[in-house]
């Protein structure tokens, strides 16, 4: 029984590292740019970090699923066919973000920066920043916002 489980635990973590193992392929640094403009129908999860180097990196894996252009400090992200996974975007302190039709982004931990989110039709955004988050609008696109306060629960140590 002992070695039925531990055969067990040993293939749920092997899964499990493979699955991270693939999500880890599709990361992408955006160095210092500011803007970044997402094509259609990609999901995209922003992951702020002030150390990450000031040029674009990119993974051989992501290079073969998006078409990357950079110019004039902004970064265009379009996929070259159906994009089912999710795209890691490293940014440092982002300002403009445009969104395609039927994109999703969100934010993991908080963004500093200041953010102008310009937003297509069908595309929805959970972004949080320890700025102020403008949304407008491309085209003939109704924007429904939806802002929650964020609560702080802290924890103090009673002796």
């Amino acid at each position: 029984m002992k070695k039925v489980l531990f055969l067990l635990t040993v293939a749920v973590c092997s899964l499990l590292s493979a699955n991270a193992q693939s999500e880890n392929d599709l990361v992408i640094s955006a160095g210092d740019l500011k803007k970044i403009t997402l094509g259609d129908n990609m999901k995209v999860v922003l992951i702020s970090s002030s150390d990450i180097p000031k040029e674009v990196r990119i993974t051989k894996l992501l290079m073969d699923k998006l078409q990357v252009s950079v110019a004039n400090g902004a970064m265009l992200l379009v996929p070259n066919k159906k994009l089912t996974e999710t795209v890691f975007v490293v940014v440092d302190k982002i300002t403009k973000v445009t969104l395609g039709e039927n994109t999703s982004v969100r934010s993991s931990g908080f963004l500093r920066s200041d953010i102008d989110l310009y937003v297509s039709d069908g595309a929805s955004v959970n972004l949080r920043t320890t700025g102020r988050l403008k949304a407008f609008p491309i085209g003939d696109t109704n924007l429904e916002i939806k802002s929650t306060p964020i609560s702080f629960t802290v924890a103090t140590n009673i002796y």
